[in-house]
């Protein structure tokens, strides 16, 4: 028998590594299977060889199909797909819907007008009283593309929750006109309809709704009336219908509320499941059955298997299709040769997340009426004048809009929902289902279920009156029975999370602090020390815990952890103990301060303060969570109720709480007439104040406490230790301004925001900030202080970048804070902004570009410089090699031929800003060489010397500096100190001789441009002091052929340094005969331009007659002679 070729190379078991799927091991295998089969056939392994170039192809070929196969294989995996429709479709199949959007939700204020009846009570009409559907359409005031819906009718006949005021009397304070008030829920969103056409009978049609953002579908109708039900999946044949309930008093247990609908299940053979797609919007699934199939193919009777099943077999039988039958079985009739019009609510996001006062408008109203009550024409009339009265306000912010869920936060809920269904569904389920439900179907211990139309004994209020339960939980109905709904559902939580955990064991049970959920599914074994969360997988011990859910350290876990236990963490000397005890001291008077300042903001002398913060639109909530106070007027009320409590003089100073004058006088308050906003640290404790004055004449707006044993300004930040826990939820972290900026900010919904407390960025601060977040975001006002602090943080920056850790900028559109934007664009626009935000690199170039002209050589080459400069003093070499390449590849951009024309002149702009940043300059300003010495002779001290020269001639002739007026124009100024004074020059040009009395008017009027004097400035340089054409009394005509001159070396001899510069950096590349050429030519400008300043200089002057005339005007001048002033 001829023996296995590869059971006689491999023996039985052929070992084969299922890893190895790339080109290299591909090609390896393919050889070594070659030289093993085919030994005599093919020998030549050469890589020129034909065969070699064969088992390449194939290789590559595997390459590729391996790459297919595992993105293949990894995006059918829910844990580890990126791609969004890949992760919506596994999500879905395993029956969990991801949100497209979530509207916001608030509370409005419905307000109507009624006549008051005759005497004698004069009280309200009620004949008047107005009744109004649900599905009220509320616009906002600030942005009219956002809409709000009620979602409650409102009957201002029903006395629950009504307020009635008087709103008009006569001149007997006899009332005339009431105004009513009643209270409605409200979500964002407006109501779309659309018609959907279906033709001839198609398995499974899909359509798709066009609108994103779409909240929920409220109604489907076919043409002919029939409603069609949304399922979650289309196997599912039985929903909850809404019907009017019949019975007397509704079945309600205390027999004195009816109970107006009851849930009905029933059997719908018309649905539809709906499908999240990849670009947000959704699409309608149906199923396949055929509206001619006898009832029971297309919704089996349960209660006649047999007939149904005898009846299947006959139809099988008859020939009918299997396949269509089985479908048909379960999912639902085909609209088919008809039309469904579909209702659905458009709107949600963040966007929505409005302001309390903004829904003021009704766009669509609709009212419940029997005009046949009224018994005249006059009765009717003022009823319908009567509607037109209504009139509605937001007393609360919404809150609860966010955009559509990120692909994480898919992947983590989906498995979280799955895995929490990995249990008996068991009686508190229904409990859960019974307390949830609205309050039209009654309340706790109120709701019947119906199948068929009769009543269920396995319903919630039979569970609930099963003898084995009722004693406890009539106890938890009758103490929860007067709360809102969100409130009875979290007392239910708590009740069900108690029956799972057993205190004995030390087994704890309940919702998990790391994912969304209503079931308890997170465990804590007390005796093993560990916890773990069935739903996310969230594992740890008592430390990761703390670090996990408060996004601290370990060093600051531990700490938290010792506080909550009673245990001190050890000191490491006697003085650091004795340091602790004096923080907590003063952090305990601190306390009180905070309790004492709430407590004013809340009494009688806070008006003008609670009229502030109404105006910036803070709600209790917000003011609440800030702990906002107001500092009283007077000198001592917070230092005398310290005083009161027993606190020492000296422990209210030494908190920064009050000053003790230098003539020894008593001690007053440091904050009077300031509105107060306690600072805490990371551990929550209060350790300084920041106050906003109330008066408008006020030396500082804003101020600070002093630097305490608890206070460090410039080690501190306003809202850490909030922002540091919400910072970990958000993957983000947003640095503000100010106080107000974060309050304001947190009230949207940006809750991961700090403030460095009113002073620039420190060091340590930005320590502190990289260690809540790697990336954090630097929102800064668009004014020139908001850019100037931006610049300035990016060199403190620079030296302290590490892989990983860095800054992004946000510079805010001019004159507007973050409160303004999120008052007027919402904060879906402050999002975008954010989502924009410029990396630290883009600022830089911007920075060193915005603004400035690189038409020549020699400004290109200062733009390198200042870049080059900024890029050195990164620490790190690999960051630093990274900006360099970056900065390339930016300059490439800049001066690239495609690009060049724009470049000659680029004005960018400032970010966020209508105007550029800073200051204009007419002319290029250059690198500060301000301290460089007269001896050093570089090039930077000769061009200073040059450009005095060449403004003292212009300033002592004016005639001469009008008559090169252009060449100045174009004469680079090199030192930045002497650009104003050229810019001076420039100005005062053609300011005319209008004074007889004064000779040297022209330098009078740049002097007072100025505000001093330049020429006493410019002649401290000897070599200018001593220049014999530029003394008091030099003729005219030698001081412009001054001028003339040192205007023509000075551009030489500039334009000549920079093309060497420029050719010595074009070295690195290939060298050609152009190249060459430019080093020449360059090299002959700049040795003329010399040769020209040593003759100048040099006691030999080929021209002698000229020195003749120079000698003479000297000898006339008697320059020998000491002149006096």
């Amino acid at each position: 028998m001829a023996i296995n070729p590869i059971k006689k190379t491999f023996g039985n078991k052929r070992t084969l590594n299922y890893l190895g799927k790339d080109f290299d091991s591909f090609k390896k295998n393919l050889i070594d299977y070659t030289k093993t089969y085919f030994p005599n056939v093919y020998s030549d392994f050469n890589e020129a060889s034909p065969g070699m170039v064969f088992i390449e192809q194939a290789a590559a070929l595997g390459d590729v199909l391996a790459f297919y196969q595992d993105t293949q294989l990894k995006e059918s995996m829910l844990a580890h797909a990126t791609e969004r429709k890949n992760v919506l479709a596994l999500a879905q199949s395993m029956g969990y819907k991801p949100k497209v959007t979530s509207p916001a939700i608030t509370t409005v204020t419905l307000y109507q007008l009624v006549p008051a009846k005759g005497a004698p009570n004069y009280e309200p009409d009620s004949t008047y009283y107005l009744k109004i559907k649900d599905g009220m359409e509320i616009e906002s005031s600030t942005n009219s593309s956002i809409t709000f819906i009620t979602t409650d009718g409102v009957d201002f006949a029903n006395e629950t929750d009504r307020e009635i005021d008087v709103y008009e009397r006569d001149a007997n304070g006899v009332p005339l006109q009431y105004l009513i008030s009643k209270k409605a829920k409200a979500i964002s969103g407006r109501e779309v309809e659309t018609t959907i056409s279906f033709g001839a009978y198609e398995e499974y049609p899909v359509t798709n709704l066009d609108d994103t953002n779409i909240i929920q579908i409220t109604n489907v109708t076919s043409i002919n009336g029939t409603k069609w039900y949304e399922v979650p999946y289309l196997g599912q044949e039985s929903v909850f219908v809404e019907q009017p309930n019949t019975e007397v008093n509704g079945g309600d247990l205390n027999n004195s509320v009816s109970v107006p609908y009851i849930l009905e299940v029933q059997k719908v053979p018309y649905r539809f499941s709906t499908k999240v797609n990849s670009d947000n919007t959704i699409s309608l699934q149906f199923g396949s059955g055929d509206v001619s199939m006898p009832d029971e193919q297309i919704l089996p009777n349960p209660k006649n298997v047999g007939l149904g099943l005898a009846n299947s077999i006959n139809r099988l039988n008859q020939g009918i299709d299997p396949s269509n039958f089985l479908k048909t079985n379960t999912f639902g009739i085909v609209p088919t040769n008809t039309s469904l019009t579909v209702k659905y609510l458009v709107g949600g996001g963040v966007a929505s997340n409005i302001n309390q006062g903004d829904l003021v408008s009704i766009r669509k109203i609709e009212f419940e009426e029997d005009l046949l009550s009224f018994s005249t024409d006059e009765a009717r009339n003022l009823y319908n004048t009567i509607k037109g009265t209504i009139a509605v306000e937001n007393l609360e912010a919404a809150v609860g809009g966010r955009g559509a869920e990120s692909i994480e936060e898919i992947r983590q809920n989906a498995l979280a929902m799955f895995g929490s269904q990995n249990r008996a569904v068991t009686k508190q389920d229904y409990m859960v289902r019974a307390l949830s439900m609205s309050e039209r179907y009654g309340s706790v211990a109120k709701v019947y279920v119906s199948a068929d139309g009769e009543i269920d004994n396995n319903s919630p209020a039979s569970i609930l009156a099963n003898p084995k339960n009722i004693t406890e939980f009539t106890n938890l109905v009758d103490s929860i029975k007067g709360l809102p709904k969100q409130d009875i559902q979290k007392e239910l939580v708590k009740y069900l999370t108690q029956k799972k955990t057993n205190i004995a064991k030390g087994d704890y049970w309940a919702p998990c602090p790391f994912h969304s959920e209503k079931t308890a599914s997170f465990h804590v074994d007390d005796k093993k020390g560990f916890y773990y969360c069935f739903g996310c997988h969230e594992k740890g011990d008592a430390i990761s815990f703390i670090r996990n859910s408060e996004n601290v350290s370990f060093i600051e876990a531990v700490e938290i952890l010792a506080r909550e236990a009673g245990l001190t963490m050890p000191a490491r000397d006697p003085k650091a103990q004795e340091k602790i005890d004096i923080n907590k001291e003063l952090a305990s008077i601190m306390e009180n301060a905070v309790q004492f300042y709430k407590m004013q903001f809340n009494g009688s002398n806070a008006k003008k303060a609670k009229d502030y913060i109404k105006s910036r639109g803070l709600t209790a909530d917000i003011i609440n969570t800030f702990e906002i106070g107001f500092a009283p007027g007077d000198r001592t009320s917070l230092s005398q109720f310290l005083l009161n409590k027993g606190i020492k003089e000296n422990k209210i100073i030494d908190a920064g709480l009050a000053i003790k004058p230098d003539d020894g006088g008593n001690i007053f308050d440091r904050f009077r007439g300031r509105i107060m906003f306690p600072i805490r640290n990371t551990q929550g404790r209060c350790i300084a104040f920041g106050g906003r004055a109330m008066d408008p004449n006020a030396r500082a707006k804003y101020l600070n406490s002093n630097e305490t044993a608890l206070f460090d300004k410039g080690r501190s930040l306003y809202n850490h230790a909030p922002a540091r826990e919400a910072s970990g939820k958000a993957n983000s972290l947003i640095v503000a301004e100010g106080y107000m900026d974060v309050i304001a900010l947190s009230q949207f919904g940006f809750k991961h925001a700090v403030a460095p407390l009113g002073t620039a960025i420190t060091e340590n601060q930005l320590a502190l900030i990289w260690r809540i977040h790697h990336e954090p975001i630097i929102a800064l006002d668009g004014d020139t202080a908001g850019l100037r602090a931006a610049m300035r943080l990016i060199d403190l920056a620079l030296p302290l970048l590490e892989a990983g850790k860095s800054l992004r900028f946000c510079i805010l559109p001019l004159g507007q804070d973050p409160d303004d934007i999120l008052k007027d664009k919402g904060a879906t626009f402050l999002q975008e902004l954010l989502d924009n935000s410029v990396s630290m690199v883009n600022l830089l170039w911007q920075r060193e570009t915005e603004g400035k002209n690189f038409d020549s050589p020699e400004r290109r080459a200062l733009l390198d410089k200042s870049l080059r400069a900024a890029v050195l003093t990164i620490r790190d070499k690999s960051i630093r090699h990274h900006y360099g390449q970056a900065i390339k590849e930016l300059r490439y951009q800049l001066f690239s031929p495609i690009n060049n024309n724009m470049n000659l002149a680029n004005k960018s702009k400032s970010y966020g800003s209508s105007q550029s940043w800073g200051k204009k300059p007419k002319l290029l300003a250059s690198p500060n060489t301000k301290s460089s010495m007269l001896a050093m002779q570089s090039d930077e001290t000769n061009w200073r010397l040059r450009e005095s020269l060449i403004l003292v001639s212009a300033i002592k002739n004016q005639s001469a500096a009008l008559k090169n007026e252009s060449a100045l124009e174009r004469c680079p100024i090199t030192t930045p100190d002497l650009v104003e004074i050229m810019n001076a020059v420039l100005i005062n040009l053609h300011v005319k001789k209008t004074d007889a009395g004064i000779k040297d008017n022209f330098a009078i009027n740049i002097q007072n441009s100025l505000g001093y004097s330049p020429l006493d400035k410019l002649m401290k340089l000897k070599p200018i002091k001593n220049h014999p054409f530029l003394k008091k009394n030099s003729p005219p005509d030698l001081v412009e052929q001054t001028l003339e001159e040192e205007l023509a070396k000075h551009v030489a001899l500039i334009g000549a340094f920079n093309e060497i510069k420029e050719a010595e950096q074009d070295l690195t590349g290939l060298v050609d005969e152009g190249l060459t050429w430019r080093l020449q030519q360059a090299a002959i400008a700049k040795a003329k331009a010399t040769r020209a300043v040593e003759e100048e200089y040099s006691e030999t002057d080929e021209n002698a007659s000229e020195m003749s005339k120079n000698l003479q005007n000297m000898l006339d001048n008697q320059i020998w002679v000491k002149k006096t002033r």
